[in-house]
């Protein structure tokens, strides 16, 4: 069948319960004070555990029974949902690759500027508009949830670079493994889409000097370029332009915009959003052509438009040979969960609430990504964890010599930069513990001719 027409089923469970991890954001090392730490037994190498930070530390610690860091907080309990794909290939969003602002210090301003009146003028305009002409206002448009970094400790998000470098220490090593693949080419063309506030590109390309790198940073944010414009080395652009050899996009697809199907007793019907007097509504309205589905009463679809026209966008401005590594959250042959909302660090479920001041999001179906990005002429590998990509990287190997440095610390009495020792490795623990970030999965796109490496 094609995966296009697929309609998957997504049961309501705990799998959005660490598809963001927004606090975890404040036990960095430059966030201020250590909380007291829940003592358990250090995991073995090869099994990563994450406990919680949530006090001071005490003399007590000791090597061995060190502090890990909490699993997130539980999410809402949201409708159980389907995902499948929009046969029109979402066209007139392809620009909405570059959209991803990720993860700025400080507080964000949950008042919208002018998205309410935006999207009330977009539905006095034409009627009730589809949920993906809602998220491209509600995220992307002026006064919207990426427009502007958030500022404060209140409004960030946290994505893998931001737990610890090791992150972009081992991708690095995935980049410079493509690079041999290719040829080794001078100068090597790496294009980030949606690279927010800059952290990844800034660590990336100080480990990727030795290679002659030209990296560009996508962004469609006015202030996420601002930053971007201040790391030395790279170029800052609003699109994706050239062809690159390698393209890279770090939780980009997940909150591009999106259409819902819902199921009724009198058929498969699309969610839409009009207006009660001045209050954004769902409105119910009849699919567009080839998008009937048949879903059960009360059950619902994703069309990931947004997320299709990006794949398109990629394989028409990849450089052959070239390669595009995907990281972000979903599953395999369902998208891992019902779209939801992030705001104050908790999940949302009206997603029509305060727009502008709300993430709205929802996983990926690799299975179905991959098989989008076969139909454009590109090989799709099949799909990894974090976890097992990290691993096959050397996270354990690193590891490894954390605690001999650690041992080394502690043999000198030196004890407060043991402590941190241990607590840097705490955090990048997150990194492959499959209930927090290690459950992200990488897919790896290439041209014809090329082969999969041995990290995937």
């Amino acid at each position: 069948m094609d995966p296009r027409e697929r309609a998957i089923a997504v049961d309501t469970d705990d799998r959005l319960r660490r598809h963001r991890q927004p606090h975890l954001f404040d036990q960095l090392a430059d966030r201020g004070r250590a909380r007291g730490l829940l003592r358990v037994a250090e995991p073995p190498l090869g099994q990563a555990r994450v406990g919680r930070i949530d006090g001071a530390s005490g003399e007590g610690d000791v090597p061995g029974q060190e502090p890990v860091v909490e699993r997130s907080f539980d999410d809402e309990h949201l409708r159980s949902i389907r995902a499948i794909a929009n046969p029109d290939q979402g066209r007139r969003l392809a620009d909405l690759l570059a959209h991803r602002v990720r993860c700025y210090p400080g507080a964000r301003t949950l008042e919208p500027v002018d998205v309410r009146d935006a999207i009330a003028s977009a539905i006095r305009d034409h009627g009730p508009i589809t949920f993906a002409e809602y998220m491209e206002l509600a995220l992307y448009g002026s006064g919207g949830f990426f427009a502007q970094p958030p500022i404060g400790p209140d409004g960030h998000f946290v994505t893998s670079p931001h737990i610890h470098p090791v992150f972009a220490e081992l991708l690095g090593r995935a980049v410079v493994d493509l690079h041999g693949r290719l040829g080794e080419p001078r100068p090597f063309g790496v294009t980030e889409v949606g690279a927010g506030d800059g952290t990844l590109a800034r660590q990336l390309v100080d480990h990727l000097r030795d290679l002659d790198v030209a990296y560009t940073a996508v962004e469609k944010s006015p202030g996420a370029r601002r930053a971007l414009d201040t790391i030395v080395g790279i170029q800052v652009t609003e699109r994706l332009e050239g062809s690159p050899q390698l393209v890279l996009a770090n939780e980009l697809m997940d909150n591009l915009p999106f259409r819902r199907l819902r199921g009724t007793s009198s058929g498969t019907k699309e969610v839409m959003v009009g207006l009660d007097g001045d209050r954004l509504v769902e409105r119910l309205g009849e699919p567009s052509s080839g998008d009937d589905v048949a879903l059960g009463d009360g059950e619902e679809a994703v069309l990931p438009e947004g997320a299709l026209a990006s794949i398109e966008e990629i394989a028409a401005r990849l450089d052959h040979p070239g390669y595009a590594l995907l990281i972000d959250y979903g599953g395999v042959g369902e998208p891992g969960g019902p779209p939801h909302g992030y705001r104050d660090h908790r999940p949302v479920e009206d997603l029509l609430d305060r727009p502008g001041s709300t993430d709205i999001t929802s996983g990926l179906d690799f299975e179905l990504i991959g098989a989008h990005a076969e139909k454009q002429g590109l090989i799709a590998f099949p799909s990894v964890t974090q976890r097992h990509a990290l691993t096959a990287l050397g996270f354990d190997r690193w590891v490894r010599e954390q605690l001999r440095r650690q041992a080394d610390l502690l043999g000198r009495r030196e004890g407060l930069d043991a402590v941190r020792a241990w607590s840097g490795r705490s955090r990048a623990t997150l990194l492959v513990d499959p209930s927090a970030l290690g459950r992200l999965r990488w897919l790896l796109l290439a041209t014809p001719g090329l082969r999969a490496p041995s990290w995937i």
